[in-house]
């Protein structure tokens, strides 16, 4: 099961240095998947740590989203312990003019500074709702952390990493930390994903980026259940048949109660 793991986290890297400009060879992204290499160059490290960050909440069965979680993924980019604490946590510099954003049809680069720790607080609560589907509540988080920017860096990452995160509840992690939902996600100024979001902001109905969401959660599965060519990348030994076999079973299994449990 390790190297068919491994395998689908070799998708994900080779995604996330194609969106981030990493010129890494196919070795160099084994070597970190593997954890074989001793020095990391510094323009690897975010790879490093957001790898890192998948392989340590695979196998979490923590459904709820605490401050805690939240500061240990952003801590491990920048390599800092914030304690489980708003203090210091969030951006320091205001991106845009401090409105009230309510105004139909507008957009705005990032929240005020002043109402981070507030829209921070109410996420959180809404996100403690055990009876809204995690599908829901992870398009909803993925929305208002890509218009809050709460971070001084690495946004696009650790937002997708804590959408990931809910969106697994609490049996389903290592099935949507596994899934490259960083070809659609990842790069938050693709056409499709600014389309959707813009949406919804200027005409304040969460509707579009919603529906937009559970498309594209929809076609990766589809993706995750089908795709051969990442599994037998020729760069990757390739596992042993029964491995195959037992690997597939359980993610068909995991793949029918995961769109079963979202009303997919």
């Amino acid at each position: 099961q390790k190297s068919l793991v491994n395998n689908h986290l070799f998708a994900i890297a080779a995604t996330y240095a194609k969106i981030n400009s990493l010129t890494i060879s196919n070795d160099e992204l084994n070597n970190i998947i593997y954890n074989q290499t001793v020095e990391i160059p510094q323009a690897f490290r975010s790879l490093r740590n957001y790898l890192n960050l998948i392989k340590t909440y695979m196998f979490s069965d923590q459904e709820e989203l605490t401050i805690n979680e939240i500061a240990s993924v952003y801590g491990q980019f920048v390599r800092k312990d914030f304690n489980g604490s708003f203090e210091n946590l969030f951006r320091e510099t205001d991106l845009i003019n401090p409105d009230e954003h309510k105004e139909k049809g507008s957009h705005y680069e990032a929240a005020p500074l002043d109402k981070i720790k507030s829209m921070f607080s109410d996420l959180l609560s809404y996100l403690s709702n055990k009876e809204e589907i995690p599908l829901i509540k992870s398009s909803i988080l993925l929305f208002y952390l890509t218009y809050i920017v709460p971070f001084n860096y690495f946004n696009e990452e650790c937002n997708l990493i804590l959408f990931k995160y809910i969106l697994g509840g609490k049996n389903y992690k290592i099935l949507t930390m596994l899934i490259n939902f960083e070809e659609e996600f990842l790069e938050c100024n693709s056409s499709s994903f600014k389309s959707a979001f813009l949406s919804s902001e200027k005409t304040l109905d969460l509707t579009y980026f919603v529906n937009y969401v559970i498309d594209r959660v929809s076609k990766a599965l589809e993706d995750f259940s089908s795709v051969k060519q990442v599994m037998f990348n020729k760069e990757i030994i390739s596992p042993k048949k029964e491995e195959i076999k037992e690997v597939e079973e359980l993610k068909e299994k995991l793949l029918k109660e995961f769109e079963k449990n979202n009303n997919l």
